[in-house]
């Protein structure tokens, strides 16, 4: 009997290779129905089942999403976006009601982690390494901040703002501006911030600056099970800023696996989640980012022969999981690849 199991958020890069990896599973039967909020993407193409749906964040967004599991009749579904996991989260009961279990954290947990201020605090106090931080809600604090870090190294960010986007890096180690391959970074030297972008942040209040961490920078796939590490794979980026995606490196650096197993602990989490690391100079790995759903590249952990998505399934069937595979180094890059389809 086949499993079905819905992703969202499927515009994404490397949506396609993870649904073809689940079409693949040699442990399963597994029927892939696509959600995106955009026009029919690739992997909505190769997928078993496609829908649109609207925005996470649009108040039509949790309805529409339950008329389309009940006529699909889906096993599984797994939230790919922050926005779709915080909004499925809150409305689990209406979701579970359809026979659909959701693969995600309980709504206050995602709200923990995905408010930066709230879950660095709270990292800290658990013990974890988190960056230096000063949340700024005045024009005045963040000159304050500025000073804090010698105005020559740190990132600015809108502190309500995902991921990377509209960051400013200030390094002492360049001059000039750069942007970041995906151009949502901008690099450049204190000089050159003060003098010509300095002045926008105030208009984006709250800015959140934080101390400038360096590379390596990992993203570590952690399937658990009520606060119990199943399988974590640390991928280091080949590129820090990690988008568009340009590669991994599999890491066998035991540091990074209790990491990643104490976090997942003191959440308490269940299903497949995204640990994002970055590094101080003296090699420490700090946590910069708890993302409330997987790895928007966790296929690249697949390719590479470790079965996350099966391992994902048989967690929610209730079945005990395999021997994992001999967890080695190996390098997965991307390439442009062509599909025919009748």
């Amino acid at each position: 009997m086949s499993f079905t199991i819905a992703l969202t958020a499927t515009g994404g890069g490397l949506s396609a290779a993870t649904v073809t990896l689940l079409k693949q599973s040699r442990r399963h039967e597994v029927r892939v129905l696509a959600l995106n909020a955009g026009p029919l993407p690739v992997a909505g193409r190769l997928a078993d089942a496609y829908a649109q749906v609207p925005r996470g964040d649009d108040p039509a967004y949790v309805a529409e999403v339950v008329k389309v599991l009940t006529r699909e009749q889906v096993d599984l579904l797994l939230p790919c976006s922050d926005e779709e996991a915080l909004a499925l989260a809150r409305a689990r009961d209406a979701v579970e009601a359809t026979g659909t279990r959701l693969a995600c954290a309980d709504a206050a947990t995602l709200e923990l982690v995905s408010d930066k201020p709230r879950c660095f605090t709270w990292l800290r106090e658990q013990g974890f390494e988190v960056p230096d931080w000063k949340l700024c809600s005045t024009a005045e604090e963040l000159e304050a901040a500025y000073e804090h870090f010698g105005r020559r190294s740190f990132a600015a960010k809108p502190a309500r703002g995902r991921g990377n986007r509209g960051v400013y890096i200030v390094r002492d180690d360049m001059i000039g501006v750069r942007a970041s391959v995906s151009g949502r970074e901008l690099h450049m030297d204190g000089e050159t911030f003060f003098r010509d972008h300095a002045t926008k942040l105030p208009n984006l209040l709250p800015i959140l600056v934080c101390e400038r961490l360096e590379e390596p920078c990992y993203d570590i796939d952690v399937l658990s099970w009520q606060g119990k590490v199943l399988r974590t794979v640390p991928r280091r980026r080949l590129n820090p800023e990690g988008m568009p995606f340009l590669g991994n490196v599999i890491e066998l650096d035991a540091r990074l696996h209790a990491l990643a197993g104490r976090l997942a602990e003191a959440l308490g989490l269940s299903w497949l989640y995204d640990f994002d690391v970055m590094t101080r100079a003296d090699g420490t790995p700090v946590v910069i980012e708890v993302n409330p759903r997987p790895s928007g590249s966790m296929a690249a952990s697949v390719a590479a022969g470790l079965p996350l998505l099966d391992d994902l399934i048989s967690v929610a069937k209730g079945e005990a999981l395999p021997d994992w595979p001999h967890l080695q180094s190996a390098t997965i890059l991307p390439m442009t690849s062509l599909v025919v389809l009748p």
